[in-house]
């Protein structure tokens, strides 16, 4: 006797038949080991000497007998579906953000059948802090607020990633706009120029200090380090 009698897997999966000999005087011994292992579609399902059933292709109704010393088993039947989704790694797995700025993480799936997929438009996104951290379902996160130890995860399935952990940071410069845009000016004269730092955050801010300024043409217009 062999157990289980109906098996159902996925391509890449395993499973364990058990063989149990009942001997006439109605004694029993496990026989798993000792037997000799048929299966009617070896190119789909193989078995190895312990009872250990692997599920190479899709196939349906597949037998599987066990033989010892001329006795054969039931016949178990076994179903090898398509591969299921194991695990999700989401990358990277750590990342730092400013405020305003936009990060995509990747969604990789991992199958019974050791192939993978990339899941990133399939998978349910989660973030821990949506006050500090949106993640669109591209897989696309934007840092909102300054934040810490925000984590994000991947979900599909049936089956969780590990998290990434997200830093948000302060907004930082993307751009400087000087104005006025267009000058004209005499021989001699001076004309006083702004310089208006643009962040990932969308605000701009006067910038005054730190900056330096430069002339394409010295020779023809000079600006100082106050923008004059």
């Amino acid at each position: 006797q062999i157990t289980p009698s109906v098996v159902l897997i996925a391509k890449g999966q395993t499973t364990t038949f058990t063989a149990i000999g009942t001997y006439s005087d109605d004694t029993s011994a496990k026989l798993t080991e000792a037997v000799t292992w048929k299966v009617s579609a070896p190119e789909s399902l193989t078995i190895t000497t312990n009872g250990v059933a692997n599920g190479v292709s899709v196939a349906s109704d597949i037998s599987v007998k066990a033989n010892f010393q001329g006795v054969f088993s039931n016949s178990a039947l076994v179903t090898v579906t398509a591969a299921v989704l194991t695990a999700i790694e989401v990358t990277p797995t750590e990342a730092s953000i400013a405020k305003g700025q936009s990060q995509q993480m990747r969604a990789n799936g991992r199958y019974s059948d050791g192939t993978t997929s990339n899941l990133v438009n399939n998978v349910d996104w989660l973030s821990t802090n949506t006050q500090a951290v949106t993640i669109n379902e591209a897989g696309y996160i934007t840092g909102i607020n300054e934040a810490t130890d925000i984590t994000i995860s991947a979900s599909a399935e049936d089956i969780t990633s590990d998290n990434a952990l997200i830093t948000v940071t302060s907004a930082v410069l993307t751009g400087i706009t000087v104005t006025p845009t267009s000058v004209t000016i005499a021989k001699g004269l001076t004309q006083q120029l702004s310089a208006v730092g643009d962040y990932s955050d969308g605000t701009n801010v006067p910038i005054s200090s730190d900056l330096s300024w430069a002339s394409s043409n010295p020779r023809a217009v000079t600006v100082s380090s106050g923008g004059l």
